[in-house]
C-alpha cells in the first residue's frame, strides 16, 4: 500500500485503539489494513499471503478481541501453529491486545507437562494456541473440545504444511463446528494450500501482499565464497569486526549447529543454540537470554528458529543456502525491522554462484559479493576493541589493588614492556599464527576435473585434464596406476549433509532451488 492507513479507520472498538495506542502501533500494515475490516464482517472466509514480519498476528488477533465474548466457558477459536515458540509468541500477543476484557488465552504444545495445560483448559479458556501434536492429545484425551469454535485459524500454514501436518490439520478441522469462520495465513500460496482452502472454507476472499524482500532497503544483503573448512574461521571474523553483533546465524542441519555453537562458546564467545532436540525449558532459557541480550548470537535451524521475535538483530548470516527462496527470504526477515539497519551474509562455493544469480532474479534484491575482512583489518579492530575496554576500566573501574604490582613490574623492566606483556597475556599475538594447511574435498574436484553441477548444469574441469575426455582421463589414470604399483584413489571429504561426496554409491545432489508445488 502507498499510503499509511490508521487503525481508527478500520473499524475497531475504541478499547482495542486504545490499547493499541498504550503499545507504540501508529498504523497499520497492509495484511492488517486488509484483514481487519474483514474478519470484524460476518461471513468471509480468509486466505492472508505475506511475509514474515508484517504483522500477521495483529491482522487477526486485534479484531478477534472485539468479536469474541468471554461470557462462556467452552473455546472460541483455535490457532495453530508450527512450532512451539511461535505458539508461546502468538499466545502471549494476542493477550497483549485484550486490554480490560476478560478473554483467556491458552498456549498449549509438547515440551512441558500436559497436566498444567488440562487444569487450565479445565477452568475455561476463550482463545487455544497450540501445535497440532499436542492439540490433537488433548482431544484424544477428551479435555480439549473444539465443536463450538467460531473462529479456526492456521498461522504459517505453509510451514506446517511442510513439516507434514497436513493429516493432523484435517483431523482437527473434521471436529469443528461447520459454520465456523476459517482464516489461514501463509507466506506463499502452494497448491496444497489453495486445496486446503477449497475443501474447508467458504465465501473466501485472498488478501496478498506483494511477497518480495525488495521493499526492505534497509538490509544490506551479501554472499562470500568460502570453503566449507574455512566457515567456522569466517563466522569468528565477522562477529569480531561487527560493532555490536546479536544476530541468528542459519544451519542446515542439527549437527552443524552443535558444532558451530560448540566451537564458537570454546573460543569465548556468548554464543548458544536451538534445534529440534533442545527441551521446551533449554529452548525458552535460552531465547530469554537471546532477547536479554546475555547471548549475542543464536546458532538455530530454520525450523527452530520459527517465531523467534527479538528486536533490533543486527545480522543474519546464512552458514549455508537455504534450499528453498522462500527460507531465504524468512531467514534475512529476522533484521532491518521496524525502520532499523541490518545485514545478511551468505556463505557459498564456487558451485552455488548460479544459485545467487537465480536468487537476485526471482527475490529483486540487490545481493553483493563481498570479501572476508584481511588478517590485518582483523587484528586492528581487535586492538580497537581491546583499548576501548581497556578505557572503559580505567575510568570506572577501582583498580587501586593492583598499584603495588604495578610499580614493582615498572621499576624491573619499563612500564611499556609491562603494559605490552600484559595485553599479549590478555590478548594473544596482533598478527594470527599460521593457519594449518587443511584438507578441502571441493577444492581438490575443482582443481582434479571432478567438479560438476549433477542436474544443476554442464559438468566443469580444471587444472591439467581441462578439455579431455572422460575416457582420455580415465586412460591417463590407469596408466598412472600402473606406473606406480598402486590405486590414486582420492580421499573423501565429509558432505555437511553427513554422507561422504564423492562416494559413487551416493550420487551427489545438484540442482536449482527446490520451489514448493
Amino acid at each position: 500500500m502507498n499510503t499509511e492507513t490508521s487503525f481508527d479507520q478500520l473499524g475497531l472498538s475504541s478499547e482495542v485503539l486504545e490499547t493499541i495506542k498504550k503499545k507504540g502501533f501508529t498504523a497499520a500494515t497492509e495484511i492488517q489494513a486488509k484483514s481487519i475490516p474483514v474478519i470484524l464482517g460476518k461471513s468471509h472466509d480468509i486466505v492472508g499471503i505475506a511475509q514474515t514480519g508484517t504483522g500477521k498476528t495483529a491482522a487477526f488477533g486485534l479484531p478477534l478481541i472485539d468479536k469474541i465474548s468471554p461470557e462462556t466457558k467452552h473455546v472460541k477459536c483455535i490457532i495453530l501453529t508450527p512450532t512451539r515458540e511461535l505458539a508461546i509468541q502468538v499466545a502471549k500477543e494476542i493477550d497483549s491486545f485484550k486490554g480490560r476484557k476478560h478473554i483467556k488465552t491458552l498456549a498449549v504444545y509438547g515440551g512441558q507437562p500436559i497436566n498444567f495445560q488440562i487444569k487450565d483448559l479445565r477452568r475455561g479458556i476463550d482463545i487455544v494456541v497450540g501445535t497440532p501434536g499436542r492439540v490433537m492429545d488433548l482431544i484424544k484425551r477428551k479435555v480439549l473440545n473444539l465443536s463450538l469454535v467460531e473462529y479456526f485459524i492456521l498461522d504459517e500454514a505453509d510451514e506446517m504444511l511442510k513439516m507434514g501436518f497436513i493429516d493432523d490439520i484435517e483431523s482437527i478441522m473434521d471436529g469443528t463446528a461447520d459454520d465456523k469462520r476459517v482464516f489461514l495465513y501463509s507466506a506463499t500460496m502452494p497448491l496444497k494450500i489453495k486445496n486446503l482452502s477449497k475443501k474447508y472454507m467458504k465465501n473466501q476472499v485472498v488478501l496478498e501482499v506483494e511477497n518480495t524482500v525488495t521493499a526492505k532497503a534497509n538490509i544490506e544483503q551479501y554472499y562470500y565464497h568460502v570453503r566449507r573448512s574455512d566457515k567456522l574461521e569466517a563466522i569468528k571474523n565477522i562477529i569480531a569486526l561487527a560493532d555490536g553483533f546479536h544476530g541468528i546465524i542459519f544451519c542446515q542441519t542439527k549437527v552443524i549447529v552443535n558444532e558451530i555453537s560448540d566451537a564458537l562458546k570454546r573460543d569465548k564467545f556468548d554464543a548458544d543454540c536451538i534445534h529440534g532436540e533442545i527441551s521446551q525449558t533449554g529452548r525458552e532459557r535460552i531465547l530469554k537470554k537471546f532477547k536479554e541480550k546475555k547471548i549475542n548470537i543464536l546458532v538455530a535451524t530454520d525450523v527452530a528458529a520459527r517465531g523467534i521475535d527479538v528486536a533490533d538483530l543486527t545480522h543474519v548470516i546464512n552458514h549455508s543456502l537455504p534450499r528453498e527462496i522462500d527460507s531465504y527470504i524468512h531467514r534475512i526477515g529476522r533484521t532491518g525491522r521496524a525502520g532499523k539497519k541490518g545485514i545478511a551474509m551468505t556463505f557459498i562455493d564456487n558451485r552455488e554462484e548460479y544459485k545467487i544469480k537465480q536468487l537476485i532474479r526471482e527475490t529483486k534484491n540487490n545481493i553483493l559479493p563481498a570479501k572476508l575482512p584481511s588478517a590485518a583489518e582483523i587484528a586492528i579492530k581487535k586492538q580497537e576493541l581491546l583499548l576501548k575496554k581497556l578505557e572503559e576500566v580505567i575510568q570506572t573501574k577501582d583498580i587501586s589493588e593492583y598499584d603495588k604490582i604495578s610499580k614493582e613490574l615498572v621499576k624491573s623492566f619499563g612500564d611499556i614492556k609491562v603494559v605490552s606483556a600484559l595485553l599479549h597475556q590478555l590478548h594473544g599475538p596482533s598478527k594470527p599464527e599460521p593457519k594449518e594447511e587443511r584438507y578441502d574435498h571441493d577444492e581438490y574436484r575443482r582443481k582434479s576435473g571432478r567438479s560438476g553441477h549433477g542436474k544443476g548444469g554442464p559438468s566443469k574441469s580444471f587444472g591439467r585434464d581441462n578439455g579431455k575426455s572422460r575416457k582420455e582421463r580415465s586412460f591417463d589414470k590407469n596408466r598412472s596406476t600402473r606406473r606406480s604399483g598402486k590405486r590414486t584413489d582420492s580421499p573423501f571429504g565429509k558432505s555437511e549433509k553427513g554422507g561422504y561426496e564423492g562416494d559413487p554409491s551416493k550420487k551427489r545432489q545438484g540442482g536449482k532451488f527446490k520451489k514448493r508445488s
